[in-house]
């Protein structure tokens, strides 16, 4: 079955933070084709990855990649959006990556 992790979209949401550090999970929907209609993709799951920011040097690390994340693309984009966050002074519970 060929799926299709979307890269356009990509949540990334706050689930733990102390005075040092923030953890967020970023999340993507994968796609497969629709059995019953040709040429159309429904959604199959979503995928997540776990990041961690230092809040005084704004170092993120990937703890855990996220599945089917092959290229790096997606955590690649998650870390641009929190470290820009980081740099304007504040961590929000919830944020995006929207392209398009």
């Amino acid at each position: 079955m060929q799926r299709t992790v979307d890269s356009q979209y990509i949540q990334v949401l706050k689930f733990a933070e102390d005075e040092l550090y923030a953890d967020y999970f970023f999340c993507s929907d994968v796609w497969v084709p629709d059995e019953m209609k040709k040429g159309i993709n429904r959604h199959h799951q979503t995928n997540f990855g776990r990041l961690t920011i230092d809040k005084l040097t704004g170092e993120i690390i990937v703890v855990c990649p996220m599945p089917d994340d092959l290229d790096g693309k997606r955590a690649s984009r998650a870390i641009r959006v929190i470290k820009k966050h980081w740099q304007d002074g504040h961590l929000p519970a919830a944020t995006r990556w929207a392209s398009g």
